[in-house]
């Protein structure tokens, strides 16, 4: 029997990723850990353990003690703070990961930085203006051409970005929450909100699905939090522009990325920021329950498993729809089967 231990095992990714191992036609058994003591009995896993934070420094000793005791074969995180900490650490933990490397993660969840090797390359990426003080709100106000501003944070977990046209409100709230030299001011592209999911094997492309994201539900910011619906889409520039974006942090890229777009007027995709060694809240169910099962071949990879053949690109029929909702089981429909109110 394989082991596999996910991390943030309370967590919606977890448990995602925890169900579509147990749909696998692996033999999988699976060990949680989870660092919120009230989370921990979410988890689905077959047995769970509290952990230090990822953050903090005892975290990976706890991982890997668990990891020896219960026999485990691979970790797979689920947020990008335990990314960030595993990889930082992998001399240390005996079991084995599918993660870029420590530098290439570091790039990636610094959405400042990411956007400055973009920008040198021939990714489209929305113009940026990193926030130091009022005077750089000033420069950006002078410098992007669209209406309205985004603004958010640049970290792991940004705090909620807003759209706005006011340069007394951009610099208001980021007084308020102590955030220059943490937030950008960026373009707000008013067009479709896309993503590329993409597996690798050492440099190769496995496998990947691109979609677009129709509504956000309660959520009243841009491109945060897990969509309510979606809808896998075939779209070349998606591909392309997904996977260069990849390949122009990473030269050999390896594990599970997922980059996130925006259109602009005229409907080109801009690469707004790339999630390494992780899944995300909707790619986690949506995929597998598509007859996908982005987890399986996740594990496939990273142990040397055999892999049947499946497309580099567009793996689920376009138009195939998820629709989700907080405490409602989620529901998929293909394209045939959807009605629209007219």
């Amino acid at each position: 029997m394989l082991t596999v231990l996910i991390s943030g095992a309370g967590g919606t990714i977890a448990n995602n990723m925890i169900r579509a191992l147990n749909m696998s036609s692996l033999n999988v058994r699976t060990v949680g850990v989870e660092a919120n003591p009230y989370y921990k009995y979410l988890s689905t896993s077959d047995i769970v353990y509290e952990v230090p934070r990822a953050s903090d420094d005892p975290y990976p000793d706890a991982l890997d003690e668990i990891a020896r005791s219960e026999g485990v074969d691979l970790i797979l995180p689920s947020n990008g703070w335990e990314v960030k900490s595993i990889a930082k650490n992998l001399d240390s933990l005996s079991a084995a990961t599918i993660l870029p490397s420590s530098a290439t993660i570091e790039l990636m969840q610094d959405k400042w930085k990411l956007y400055e090797q973009l920008s040198n390359s021939d990714v489209p990426v929305p113009k940026t203006i990193l926030l130091q003080s009022p005077k750089d709100v000033d420069q950006g106000l002078g410098t992007i051409e669209t209406p309205d501003y985004w603004v958010r944070g640049t970290g792991i977990k940004d705090v909620p970005g807003r759209k706005t046209q006011s340069e007394q409100l951009i610099i208001e709230w980021i007084n308020d929450i102590g955030g220059w030299g943490e937030f950008t001011m960026s373009s707000h592209l008013s067009g479709q909100d896309l993503t590329w999911l993409g597996i690798f094997d050492g440099g190769k492309l496995i496998t990947s699905q691109a979609r677009q994201r129709l509504a956000y539900g309660q959520s009243t910011s841009w491109g945060v939090g897990a969509p309510s619906i979606s809808v896998t889409i075939q779209r070349d520039d998606v591909n392309t522009i997904g996977e260069a974006a990849i390949r122009t942090i990473d030269d050999c890229p390896h594990g599970v990325y997922f980059t996130d777009m925006r259109e602009d007027d005229q409907g080109t995709p801009h690469v707004t920021e790339i999630n390494p060694g992780r899944f995300g809240t909707t790619s986690s169910r949506f995929y597998p329950e598509a007859d996908f099962n982005v987890v399986d071949v996740l594990v496939r990879v990273a142990l040397d498993y055999p892999i049947q053949d499946m497309p580099r690109y567009d793996v689920i029929e376009s138009g195939t729809h998820f629709i989700n909702k907080c405490g409602v089981d989620p529901v998929i429909l293909t394209k045939e089967n959807i009605q629209y109110e007219s």
